[in-house]
């Protein structure tokens, strides 16, 4: 059963209350002013009776003001209660709710009204337009929480969609503040989960792709029995899968953070990687303090090493290190396109000549909350990390 139908379903049955109610109390009311009205018009004819029979007009004018009777025109159908008595009768009858006191007697007949009854049709009327109004109110409640739930149906409807693959779905920022803040909730949530599966399907695409030059690679140099270059296939193959595992692993790990130098990160990055000749790698250093994840930071920077490394046109680079910044610098062209086009992770085009390390260096600096940045002066490519921010 919808949330829909249980709100008319109880609706409805709050409608049907509150009329029964209503009506068992009105009728309650009508009963018990009936009862009483019968009894005050009986006691009335009693005292007016030997009045009306000695046609004593002053006293009878005196008795129905003291009485709060008033005279009226007959010609009432409905008697609810007559009795005769000798020489005339006694009748109560009911006209639009009002009743009547009739006394004949002999050729003479007289109508006589209450009005103090008055007061209980204006509690009825009051009554009934309380009932009126309950009644708006309870439709208006209907419609406004049927307004409240139906983003709940929506955003129902779109998360089932989105269970079956429909990733663009979006919930519109309307509503209440409550629905506001569970559609924008919704949102950030189907935006995080589309980007994580996207990043998947890039990654594992990215990968097969990747993997199969290098693979080639091995097998080639397998069935030739070249054993040192297929050594350095396989080596190329774990170093990028470890790039690969490296880059996911920080979607998902906090990051260990201590204070070390400078100079430690730098060579920690340079034991990172297989340089043939120290001559190729100069380092003027400036120590200063860093406060990081010593493995990412120097992934991130042993990337920059090896980028600088291998599309140098003439060694040596150089490491720089000062005013809380770590620059590498390479001698080149300039990078064809802008520098955030190569840190777009998976895109095959940013990767081909930087390959995944300046991805991988992006997403390591601004986990620490470091800034990558890059020049081009002089013929040099420099390429730097900011432990300012």
């Amino acid at each position: 059963m919808s949330i829909k139908t249980k709100i008319t379903a109880l609706f409805l049955i709050s409608l049907v209350l509150m009329l029964t109610l209503s009506f068992w109390i009105e009728k309650l009311n009508e009963t018990k002013n009936q009862k009483l009205i019968i009894s005050k018009y009986i006691l009335a004819a009693k005292e007016l009776i030997p009045i009306i029979a000695n046609n004593d007009k002053k006293l009878l004018e005196k008795k129905l003001k003291e009485l709060e009777l008033y005279t009226v025109k007959n010609g009432f159908k409905t008697i609810i209660f007559q009795k005769p008595f000798t020489f005339g009768r006694v009748s109560i009858s009911k006209k639009d709710g009002k009743y009547y006191l009739t006394i004949k007697y002999l050729d003479e007949k007289m109508s006589f009204y209450d009005k103090s009854q008055d007061i209980f049709l204006e509690e009825k009327l009051i009554t009934n337009i309380l009932l009126f109004f309950d009644i708006l109110i309870l439709f208006t409640i209907y419609f406004i929480i049927l307004k409240i739930v139906s983003p709940i149906k929506e955003l129902s409807v779109k998360m089932e969609r989105f269970s079956k693959g429909d990733y663009d779905i979006r919930m519109d920022i309307k509503g209440d503040e409550e629905i506001k803040v569970a559609a924008t909730s919704f949102n950030n949530m189907a935006k995080t989960l589309q980007k994580s599966i996207e990043d998947r399907e890039n990654l594992l695409k990215y990968i097969g792709h990747e993997l199969k030059t290098p693979l080639a690679k091995a097998k080639f140099a397998f069935e030739m029995k070249d054993y040192s270059l297929l050594e350095k296939n396989i080596k190329d193959i774990d170093m990028f899968v470890s790039e690969i595992l490296n880059m996911h692993l920080l979607t998902t790990q906090n990051l260990k953070k201590s204070r070390f130098k400078a100079q430690t990160l730098i060579t920690e990055a340079l034991g990172k990687l297989y340089i043939s000749e120290e001559e190729n790698v100069q380092i003027e250093l400036e120590d200063f303090l860093v406060e990081a994840d010593i493995h990412y930071m120097s992934i991130a920077l042993k990337n920059l090493i090896d980028n600088a490394l291998k599309y140098t046109q003439k060694t040596p680079i150089k490491i720089v290190a000062k005013d809380n910044k770590i620059e590498v610098i390479s001698y080149g062209e300039r990078l064809k396109k802008d520098f955030s086009f190569y840190l777009e992770p998976f895109k095959k085009e940013a990767s081909s000549g930087y390959g995944l390390g300046l991805s991988i260096v992006d997403i390591i600096v601004k986990k620490h909350g470091f800034s990558l940045f890059y020049r081009y002066l002089d013929g040099k490519n420099i390429f730097g990390i900011n432990f300012n921010g």
